[in-house]
């Protein structure tokens, strides 16, 4: 059985050559994208259009598998797979891994030119360049880099004994905002999250970059971090998680302030096991557009006090007046989310989104914040995918499960919702007469109607290939 992950996008990949990109991601979580380690930013910065293909590539003698990414639907297939199918072949799930790592790219082709750094050898080590001249470094009048600063921040306390925290950091310019450059954010190659017990190092876990150039890492905090070594050491032990950044391939008119930055972190008590039911992480929405927040405590059946907690990291990508921070509360739950608008329709920010709350008047440990990738774009195409016979997905993998799926070879049916803000009104979507069609990336139409009194579009299809299907919407007035 093969499944197809069926996307709505705005735009159509690219037409190109020899691109993609095999690398980890995390085995816990197949399906978060911004866990690829070819989804890192500084994979993503090389590529306008970048995409992820759904079955998974498995290493046939080791068993280590990766996910291939690239800007042409086909590439993954006819070039990657076609030239390394003796070693590699495609699996529908991951029960046949035995590792991945979500830090490894394995490999990354541009234009049929790996790009992966290769190791100096050891004749050339330490050698200068033949180019380069000695005395050539610029004056200091001349050359006056950009001072970045390591940030890190931790969700709301409190922590409790045994949790995994979500650790994140940026480098961020004097204004505090995450630094470009011509367009694209500046990130470290190298970052670690290590955690500390009054002073001593008991953990080092690498970092992943997300799209909005930031970096996380999920930090498991010591079952005996509290009463027990407190009555070892005499007394209340200070556990702190500490950043530590490598300026070494930074570009050239950016240097760091400092390699590292920490945080004390105190132990108390609380509830855990609260979860999002929606949004997921990851999920996409639009500016304007009124969007359902919802939590819930997996591990009681009373209904706790829930809010949520809304931040945009780089506010300057926010229309002047906005606030980059808000909290909502929510009424059994749930709650409803309007974004706000963004400086430039083209341009897409990222929200960090955090639930917590308490019960009955004890503390519930907060989630770790998920990221919702908001579009500048007045327009939202909203899309529910469904099997004809949803039986057929019955023996599915758990990680599947809530995905927007169908199945080769069988009928699939789709709906799309196009959302707008309500105080926008958009001409031609309230005329009944507009022509719409939706036209796979083969150029096959595979709908084609007017939009009469209806906002909702609704066909059947199906699926020829797996992997990722970005059809595009167009409207004709």
């Amino acid at each position: 059985m093969i499944a197809i992950f069926f996307l709505i996008m705005t735009s159509i990949a690219q037409a190109g050559g020899r691109t993609y990109c095999v690398g980890g991601f995390d085995l816990n979580s197949p399906t978060a994208e911004g866990r690829h380690a070819c989804n890192s930013q500084k994979v993503r910065r090389m590529h306008p259009d970048w995409h992820r293909h759904g079955l998974i590539v498995l290493n046939k003698k080791t068993k280590e598998c990766f996910v291939c990414w690239d800007e042409v639907d086909s590439t993954c297939d006819s070039i990657f797979m076609a030239e390394h199918q003796i070693r590699y072949q495609y699996v529908f799930t991951t029960v046949q891994c035995k590792k991945s790592n979500k830090h490894k790219v394995k490999f990354h082709v541009k234009d049929g030119v790996s790009v992966l750094k290769k190791k100096p050898s050891p004749k050339s080590k330490g050698r200068p360049d033949k180019n380069t001249k000695p005395n050539e470094a610029p004056s200091q009048s001349e050359f006056q880099p950009v001072v970045l600063t390591p940030k890190l921040t931790l969700r709301k306390g409190p922590y409790t004994q045994g949790e995994t925290i979500r650790v994140t950091g940026s480098l961020v310019d004097q204004q505090g905002r995450i630094s470009k450059q011509n367009g694209i954010i500046v990130t470290p190659d190298v970052a670690t999250i290590s955690l500390e017990i009054d002073g001593q190092m008991i953990s080092l876990v690498p970092v992943i970059i997300l799209p909005d150039g930031s970096f996380e890492a999920d930090v498991t905090l010591p079952k005996q971090a509290g009463n027990m070594l407190t009555q070892i050491l005499g007394s209340s032990p200070n556990v702190s998680v500490v950043l530590n950044v490598s300026s070494k391939d930074l570009p050239d008119d950016y240097s760091l302030s400092t390699n590292k930055v920490r945080k004390d972190i105190e132990i108390g008590e609380c509830i855990q096991g609260l979860e999002f039911s929606t949004p997921l992480d990851g999920s996409k929405t639009a500016a304007l557009i009124s969007t359902n927040l919802e939590a819930y405590l997996k591990s009681s059946s009373k209904s706790p006090n829930i809010s949520f907690e809304i931040l945009f990291p780089d506010s300057s990508l926010l229309k002047e007046g906005s606030n980059p921070q808000a909290t909502i509360p929510a009424q059994n739950g749930k709650a409803v989310w309007t974004p706000p608008e963004l400086q430039d329709t083209r341009d897409t920010a990222f929200a960090k989104i955090t639930a917590f709350g308490d019960l009955d008047g004890a503390k519930i440990c907060p989630t770790n914040p998920i990221m919702v990738e908001v579009s500048g774009e007045s327009i939202f195409p909203e899309t529910t995918i469904s099997p004809r016979k949803q039986s057929e997905l019955e023996n599915l993998p758990p990680q599947f499960e809530g995905q927007n799926m169908c199945l080769v070879g069988k009928d699939c049916d789709v709906q799309i919702e196009v959302r707008t803000p309500a105080q926008t009104a958009v001409e031609f979507l309230n005329d009944p007469d507009t022509a719409v069609s939706v036209i796979d990336n083969m150029g096959k139409v595979l709908y084609s109607s007017t939009l009469g009194n209806s906002q909702t579009i609704a066909y059947t299809f199906v699926p020829a290939h797996a992997g990722h299907e970005t059809p595009v919407i167009r409207f004709l007035g």
